[in-house]
């Protein structure tokens, strides 16, 4: 019978067939996953009847923004004033970390304050106070208060305080911050001292001779000398250090000394700008000595000759010989005192010009003293700035400086006057 169905009809059939037992393994597929997903479900369900509750450990040191003695120190006017820490429960914070009260240190930014020592106030208030200081002599305590200083410029809502195990350094749980009022409110009035300093400065150097060369002694308030290379760079780290100084003292509270590479720089400096005074004075000295020499020559000679003449010796003899030879002296010397114009100080040309030139034009021991000031310049600033303390910089850079001065002073000596 099937054999006279068209072929058509039974692949149809068979199509049929096939779809049917698809479809049933599918849903068979489905049926087990829902099944297996809820045994999961259930499972679950009660292992959590099961399970007892379970609450979260308490950490007695973890710091707290307060209790009903006294918050957690949100703010504070500078880094020399008390902070309180207010943690869970103090005395068995050091009963778990195994310490006394005295071994508890501050640690603001994460950042271990270890010369800080606590000042606590009785175990059940659960409180301890600390007096902040920043000790400008200690390298190690200037750096971590340079780091905390870093993070509070870059972060407007103040950085992390807690507490630390001083023996382990470990610091315990906190959510607290703390703004620290970097700059105190007389700082609009130091950044103003050295903001008239730096003009005094400049107006000085400008209207009057005290960054200028005068070798010659000339006393004409009027006359536009030249600037002086060796005093512009005495007057560039008086600045610097004068500056360094008043911003390490606004934002420690102490009074700092600059180290002893920094006095060895101004000692360079002053030293190049007193032995460059030195070599001009000594060479409008030996100038005016020259001149002053030959015109003594010169009249010498024309009296001798006057006094020669006065005896109207006859032609031919051996005092009419000498008349002229001491007229040939006197010519002589007369040319050389002609070619030697009275020494006077230069004038200035511009204040670069001034800098880097000599009467040769641009010099090169000039640029190079120019260029080691401005990197070490660079340097210093970079240093007070970070880490709030002048640098200690290496003997090898401060020969190389004063092997630069050296070279100046020494080049000054052949140096023609502008």
């Amino acid at each position: 019978m099937l054999i006279s169905l068209p072929i058509w009809r039974i692949a149809k059939f068979f199509s049929c067939i096939a779809h049917t037992v698809v479809l049933l393994c599918i849903a068979g597929c489905l049926i087990c996953d829902a099944q297996e997903k809820a045994s999961s479900a259930a499972a679950k369900v009660s292992d959590a009847k099961k399970a007892p509750e379970q609450t979260p450990e308490v950490n007695p040191c973890d710091v707290q923004e307060g209790n009903n003695i006294t918050p957690t120190t949100p703010y504070i006017e500078s880094t020399s004033d008390d902070v309180t820490v207010v943690v869970q429960d103090l005395d068995a914070c050091l009963k778990k970390e195994n310490i006394l009260a005295s071994d508890l240190r501050v640690a603001p930014d994460g950042v271990l304050l270890p010369k800080i020592l606590p000042i606590s106030g009785p175990a059940r208030q659960n409180y301890v106070k600390f007096t902040l200081r920043i000790d400008p002599y200690d390298r190690d305590d200037r750096a971590r208060w340079a780091k905390i200083i870093r993070s509070m410029r870059q972060s407007n809502n103040g950085v992390p305080f807690t507490l630390a195990n001083g023996k382990t350094g470990e610091a315990f749980a906190s959510r607290q911050r703390i703004v620290i009022n970097l700059y105190p409110n007389y700082t609009p009035y130091v950044f103003a001292g050295l903001v008239v300093v730096l003009i005094g400065l400049i107006v000085l150097g400008w209207k009057s001779n005290m960054l200028r060369d005068n070798p010659s002694g000339e006393t004409d308030p009027k006359a536009n000398y030249p600037y002086s290379l060796g005093r512009l760079q005495m007057a560039f780290w008086f600045y610097l250090v004068i500056g360094g100084y008043m911003y390490i003292w606004l934002l420690t509270g102490q009074s700092y000394t600059p180290t002893g590479s920094v006095l060895a720089l101004l000692g360079i400096s002053s030293a190049t700008g007193f032995a460059a005074a030195i070599v001009d004075r000594g060479k409008i000295s030996e100038a005016k000595n020259t001149r002053i020499g030959l015109e003594n020559q010169k009249a010498a000679l024309e009296s001798r000759i006057q006094d020669m003449e006065a005896a109207h010796p006859a032609d031919g003899s051996d005092l009419a010989k000498q008349i002229l030879g001491k007229k040939d002296q006197l010519a002589a010397t007369s040319l050389q005192l002609a070619s030697t114009p009275e020494p006077t100080a230069s004038r200035s040309k511009s204040f670069l010009n001034d800098l880097f030139c000599d009467g040769d034009g641009v010099s090169f021991h000039r640029f190079q003293i120019i260029v080691w000031t401005f990197v070490l310049g660079i340097v210093f600033i970079k240093a007070v700035h970070s880490d709030l303390a002048m640098p200690d910089f290496d003997a090898t850079l401060l020969g190389l400086m004063g092997l630069s001065s050296g070279t100046y002073i020494g080049f000054k000596f052949p140096e023609k006057a502008k």
